[in-house]
């Protein structure tokens, strides 16, 4: 489900990058400005790359899911990563996109000066960050959860 919603989201966010029509006519300059739309461009190939594409490779591996007996500790905590993982990503690429496509809207559309810009894009530094340790932390709890699972079966 997981790799299916971040699918979802990131047709939605590639057909909103590309409609002419406003306010979403204004993105392409923004990308193009550079600066601040830069974040709005990492935003949206963190989300392909570690959302859909991660999490759909994830479901191929944790296939094993289905054949392990339902109630294991293990599956506890490998769903509780992926959880955390799913949410960090989903949080990281969303508030990066968003932080560029403000920052890049005033920095390329709205011309403000260089001080406004970042005092636009400094509230969303710490979320960012937060949701990227919860990424990682979900990856190491899945890491974890299957390392623990393979040493039980052997």
């Amino acid at each position: 489900m997981a790799a299916v919603s971040s699918g979802v989201g990131a047709v939605i966010w590639t057909v909103l990058m590309i409609i002419p029509a406003s306010p979403f006519s204004s993105v392409q300059p923004i990308l193009v400005g550079g600066g601040p739309g830069t974040w709005l461009l990492l935003g949206y190939v963190l989300y392909m790359v570690a959302g859909f594409c991660a999490l759909a490779g994830m479901s191929a591996l944790l296939h094993t899911i289905e054949n392990a007996p339902r109630g294991s500790a293990f599956d506890a905590l490998l769903m509780a990563g992926l959880g955390l993982y799913y949410a960090g990503v989903t949080a990281t690429s969303l508030l990066l996109g968003w932080a560029g496509y403000v920052g890049g809207y005033a920095n390329t559309i709205s011309r403000l000066p260089e001080s406004s810009i970042e005092s636009l894009l400094t509230p969303y530094v710490q979320p960012v960050t937060l949701g990227a340790l919860a990424a990682c932390a979900g990856a190491l709890i899945i890491m974890l959860s299957l390392g623990l699972r393979y040493a039980g079966e052997t």
